[in-house]
């Protein structure tokens, strides 16, 4: 059966955590009816204060933050709104038929092998099928670390800097979760807005038996509305798929649309640019240049937001090369494109006799060995449980198997998830063709780490009597974490970034998704992603507008 009935009405903030209950209406081309169409915006090539291109975290968290400033502002995405439909929920249309990923995409990886890499274009970017973990990267994230294949760099920010901006982030995201139980955890000076999310019973025992291996399992932050009067309902199709009833608060619902209820913000959906242009005379950018409907569209702005995800956003500023810019807008530095990590990850499939039982295994993570251990000295990564595996979601690894037997190993394993930091190399890049087309190489860096870290859940999970226990590495196509493109550093010689993500070179254009980052840490960067965002949106208003923040935070909802 399918069932296209689209979107929800516009989100406001005071109803940001009842979404799922709101009216739906059919798709169209702007989400909210108090400002100008974004037809009118093309038509007749209007100016605009700020101009975001993405509407992922870093996008949507920056156009929210402007939202309350009065600033006319434009958030121009290249997909459009993921319809809700019965399809969602489904493991075959979503894993095996690949439903929501580009159809089109086609990248060359590695010497000019075409591989099709898992992306989503649609307002909220990946986060409409994220896992929900919202986690902060630890204190020492922020500082050198030293691995057997090199050095972490660090950042040109430390924790403190983000710590206020962690908070507000945690608190438009709605994050669920108990904090104190981690033993990496970084100091927190705001509680999260809800508890953590119920375990089921065949994960709570679990936990209990990690306890007794002398193991501190941790509640994952999420962002599922499971608090009294959410939606959530703790299904088995969570992570990696669209939310049907809307419970998993992604970037759409978190930040896109109560941007988009405030009428100075503009969405133009299904706009994909393919440039920028530069004003040769100041240096800055001028406009973009990009295809609306099949139809080219340019647009003028004071300032400029790149924010499409750290592989298109620096392919689109290595495609605006020309003029005083050969290499690249940005790039004086070269650095544009290189120093590309996406965290080494595998999956570990625990196989036991009897069936778990479980539906929401995803609640929980491992981070005693994130720093290394008595064994290994240097850091291994973050553990946690993954989305319950289906069969047809196995089926890509093992076509010769009845799908009744791959559903009958899914129903007895318990599924892990686990990362590695992957260290920035500056062969490990972003390249494009004179078409735009988009080549990826990978140096794969700090295996030896990832490796003890695998090596360690496997023993684990067969000494707790699970006696198959299958771990697979992802690849290339697993670009969920990508970061480092267009990193920030205080060296304008060695990075494209300053400490607030704006370019060296061009003054009026910012870059504000997971290219910012100088190394990868080990956890997911989605909650790092937005607080840098509010952070770099505060300071814009400060420094290029002449507004002070306090409009601005009118955003954060007290909840």
């Amino acid at each position: 059966m399918r069932s296209r009935g689209c979107d929800p009405a516009p989100v406001l903030p005071e109803s940001r955590w009842r979404s799922a209950s709101t009216p739906a209406r059919r798709c169209c081309s702007i989400r909210n009816p108090n400002s100008a169409s974004p037809e009118a915006a093309v038509r007749e090539q209007r100016d605009f204060d700020v101009i975001v291109v993405g509407s992922g975290v870093g996008g949507g968290a920056t156009a929210l933050r402007l939202a309350s400033s009065g600033l006319s502002i434009a958030l121009v995405e290249r997909g459009t709104f993921l319809p809700r439909e019965a399809e969602n929920w489904d493991a075959d249309e979503v894993f095996r038929r690949q439903r929501y990923q580009s159809p089109d995409e086609r990248w060359s990886f590695d010497g000019g092998k075409p591989i099709k890499p898992a992306s989503y274009y649609f307002v909220g970017g990946a986060t409409k099928l994220f896992g929900g973990v919202m986690m902060r990267l630890r204190e020492r994230d922020f500082q050198e670390i030293e691995y057997p294949d090199g050095l972490s760099p660090a950042w040109p920010i430390g924790y403190q800097d983000l710590e206020p901006y962690y908070g507000q982030a945690e608190r438009l995201f709605g994050v669920h979760g108990h904090p104190g139980v981690d033993p990496t955890e970084p100091p927190q000076t705001s509680q999260l807005p809800f508890g953590a999310v119920d375990h089921d019973r065949p994960i709570e025992q679990l936990i209990y038996q990690l306890r007794d291996r002398s193991l501190r399992p941790f509640s994952l932050p999420l962002v599922l509305q499971r608090h009294s009067g959410g939606a959530c309902v703790r299904c088995g199709t969570c992570d990696g798929y669209p939310c049907l009833v809307g419970a998993k608060l992604d970037a759409e619902l978190a930040l896109v649309r109560p941007a988009i209820a405030h009428r100075n913000v503009t969405l133009l959906d299904n706009s994909m640019v393919t440039r920028l242009e530069l004003d040769p005379a100041s240096n800055k950018i001028s406009r973009i240049v990009g295809l609306r409907n099949g139809q080219e569209f340019s647009l003028r702005a004071e300032v400029f937001v790149v924010s499409a995800g750290a592989i298109n956003s620096a392919a689109l500023l290595l495609h605006s090369a020309g003029g005083r810019s050969p290499r690249g807008l940005a790039n004086s530095s070269g650095v544009v494109g290189r120093h590309y990590m996406a965290h080494n990850s595998s999956v570990v499939m625990a196989v036991g006799l009897k069936k778990t039982g479980t539906v929401f295994q995803k609640s929980f993570g491992v981070n005693d060995f994130y720093f290394g251990d008595e064994h290994y000295p240097h850091p291994m990564g973050n553990v946690q449980m993954i989305g319950k595996l289906h069969g047809p979601m196995l089926a890509h690894r093992t076509p010769m198997l009845p799908p009744r037997l791959r559903q009958a190993v899914a129903d007895r394993s318990v599924d892990w998830y686990l990362q590695s930091e992957d260290l920035p190399h500056p062969d490990s890049r972003v390249s494009v063709g004179a078409d735009g087309s988009i080549r990826l190489d990978r140096k794969v860096t700090n295996l030896r780490s990832h490796k003890e870290l695998v090596k360690r859940i496997r023993g684990l999970m067969r000494s707790l009597g699970y006696p198959l226990v299958l771990s697979e590495m992802l690849g290339a196509r697993t670009t969920s974490h990508q970061c480092g493109t267009v990193r920030m550093g205080s060296d304008p010689k060695q990075a494209a970034l300053d400490a607030f993500c704006r370019t060296y070179d061009h003054p009026n254009l910012f870059v504000v998704d997971g290219s910012f980052f100088p190394s990868s840490a080990a956890v997911n960067p989605s909650l790092t992603i937005a607080a840098q965002a509010l952070r770099v949106a505060d300071h814009m208003l400060a420094e290029d507008f002449g507004i002070g923040n306090d409009r601005s935070r009118e955003s954060i909802v007290s909840i």
